[in-house]
């Protein structure tokens, strides 16, 4: 029979373990833990993380937690230059707090060619997922989340992106043309984390564009992509070459790529899973 006052799961020792954990107690996960948590491993391809100390403690890469490898220099090059984000906070502290940062002239380049994942991003039925953590410090302009396509007159990839207007974009252009531009219709607020992401099935024409709890579908269909290869090396925090980085003040924690669509319920686990980390 239970004792008044003791719950059942209690009785073994009420004395030494409350039935709840104090505040502070329940440490928060990294984007690793999390998407092996929801099942989501299969074409994973890139899983970046500025709270796991495993992904960054200190040097010139942010390293892929994913298995791959597939690792981002800071800035241009590995050797320290102006163009490298800088880290801020507690390696392996797994918080808020635990970010690169911009100084409008900063972003992450991959570290050798473009790997094929990287490159069908922008070809004839590409299949992708895209995603990430960022915090805006101003939106009068173009910030980058990632890209291949440098920007020039007829240059071919993808950028994923905000635009002046606090809207998310997904843009591939083919030698300069437009293959596909897709926009959201809410926006992002500055000055405050903001979960973000892209899930695309060209074949399938169906596409997800994400920021926080929202999420808009679109037609994904490309009208004559390029075969080729990207203009640029991929870049996070630019859209390839250092062009449109992020604005000074801006922010990064974590960055995701996959080789498939996630379902626009697998994007929202992952986003309630990491929400409470950035008090969102």
């Amino acid at each position: 029979m239970q004792s008044w006052g003791v719950r059942a799961y209690d009785r073994a020792k009420p004395w030494r373990e409350p039935a709840i954990p104090p505040m502070g107690w329940i440490r928060n996960n990294t984007l690793l833990e999390v998407t092996n948590s929801l099942g989501l491993s299969t074409n994973r391809q890139l899983i970046l993380d500025a709270g796991d100390s495993a992904s960054y403690t200190s040097g010139q890469s942010w390293l892929d937690r994913s298995g791959n490898g597939f690792d981002f220099f800071l800035g241009a090059t590995g050797a320290a230059a102006a163009d490298d984000p800088t880290f801020n906070g507690t390696a392996g502290a797994i918080r808020s707090t635990e970010y690169f940062s911009g100084d409008g002239g900063d972003n992450f380049r991959y570290d050798t060619t473009n790997e094929t994942w990287m490159e069908n991003i922008h070809k004839n039925s590409a299949v992708f997922t895209l995603l990430a953590w960022m915090y805006l410090n101003t939106t009068t302009g173009v910030q980058s989340i990632a890209g291949t396509n440098g920007g020039g007159g007829a240059e071919t990839g993808f950028q994923f992106d905000f635009l002046g207007t606090n809207t998310l974009r997904i843009n591939i252009k083919n030698a300069g043309t437009t293959v596909l531009t897709v926009l959201t219709t809410a926006t992002i607020s500055d000055d405050v984390w903001t979960f973000v992401a892209v899930a695309l099935d060209e074949a399938a024409a169906t596409g997800t564009l994400q920021m926080n709890a929202t999420q808009e579908s679109f037609t994904s269909t490309y009208t004559s992509p390029s075969a080729l290869a990207a203009s640029q090396t991929m870049e996070i925090c630019a859209r390839g070459n250092g062009v449109q980085q992020i604005e000074s003040g801006s922010r990064v924690a974590m960055f995701g790529a996959w080789s498939s669509k996630l379902t626009d319920a697998q994007l929202t686990s992952i986003y309630t899973a990491t929400r409470s980390r950035f008090g969102v």
